[in-house]
């Protein structure tokens, strides 16, 4: 029972984390360290920092890296999953909602509505420009 309380406790940290953090993984950095060197003590600064330079050399997202390497230091192999999961459940969700919202909203508001035909033409024209 213990267990099962510690992995929901770090799963909350990281959520929470990840909810309120803009700008990408080097953003969470800051966090991470104040919550698991400074409040928790989870690892030292310096353990800290070789975790930040092997999640840069190793694929994938830097947040993700960290929250797992963090997750498995503490809890093993069910932690590295529940710290990992909040760092891509978030991001995906926020992105579906996203481009989901505004279709749905153009969708109900009339399908052959001239405003929104223009406003669909404007939303290609920008989403083509980000790519």
């Amino acid at each position: 029972m213990n267990r099962l309380k510690n992995v929901l406790h770090l799963f909350a940290i990281m959520f929470k984390i990840g909810l309120f953090t803009f700008g990408g993984g080097y953003a969470m950095l800051a966090l991470l360290e104040n919550e698991f060197v400074e409040k928790k003590k989870y690892i030292d600064k310096d353990e800290f920092l070789d975790m930040v330079a092997i999640a840069e050399s190793t694929p994938g997202p830097i947040a993700i890296n960290c929250a797992t390497y963090l997750g498995y230091k503490h809890l093993g192999f069910f932690g590295s999953l529940m710290a990992m999961s909040p760092m891509v459940l978030i991001p995906d969700f926020s992105s579906r909602s996203e481009v989901d919202f505004p279709t749905k909203i153009m969708s109900r508001a009339g399908r052959g509505h001239r405003i929104s035909r223009k406003f669909s033409r404007v939303i290609s024209v920008v989403a083509s420009g980000f790519l």
